[in-house]
């Protein structure tokens, strides 16, 4: 699912278009993976990574997300819910199918099934493939990225197998 990175479409309607296409996205670090799976798999997002406790993280992408969320535009709702901790849900808030519009976003991008897939991958799961993507980024591959993952997230070792052929599958080009 190659894309051509510049077209030039806001950063803020490649968030508001994810969170409409996935419906809702249950937890920060997730949506934050989702997008760095995706912009890595040649989907037009922009926004800077770096490494966190939690793996790829973009403040960028956590900016948008804030000016989405904020209560006067109504165009994604953030709703805290508890588990055993307390996480986020982000969903289309009541005005972005008009915004989405008036822009002439409604069509499906044609990375939204990729979205809805990894939307479907635990949070933990879409962790490891964010740190996978991040580090073959940086040049380290086979062995050197397996070792370099297992210092980092030691307590997603027994993961590293499933997303590394995750994060191959959702990044290979299609013919």
């Amino acid at each position: 699912m190659r894309e051509e990175r510049g077209t030039g479409m806001d950063p803020l309607l490649n968030v508001a278009l994810l969170v409409r296409e996935c419906g809702k996205i249950e937890g920060r670090k997730k949506l934050q993976k989702i997008v760095h799976i995706l912009q890595e798999s040649g989907a037009p997002f922009r926004e800077r990574f770096g490494m966190l406790h939690y793996g790829p993280y973009s403040s960028e992408l956590k900016r948008e997300l804030d000016l989405l969320v904020n209560e006067k535009n109504s165009l994604i709702t953030e709703t805290e819910i508890q588990k055993e901790y307390k996480t986020y849900v982000y969903s289309p808030g009541e005005k972005l199918g008009e915004l989405l519009k008036n822009v002439g976003k409604t069509a499906e991008p044609s990375w939204a099934q990729t979205a809805q897939n990894l939307n479907d991958l635990s949070a933990q799961t879409l962790e490891a493939m964010s740190t996978i993507l991040f580090l073959q980024k940086r040049g380290f591959h086979d062995n050197h990225l397996e070792d370099r993952f297992n210092k980092i997230k030691p307590q997603l070792a027994s993961r590293y197998d499933e997303a590394l052929k995750l994060a191959t599958q959702h990044t290979e080009p299609t013919a």
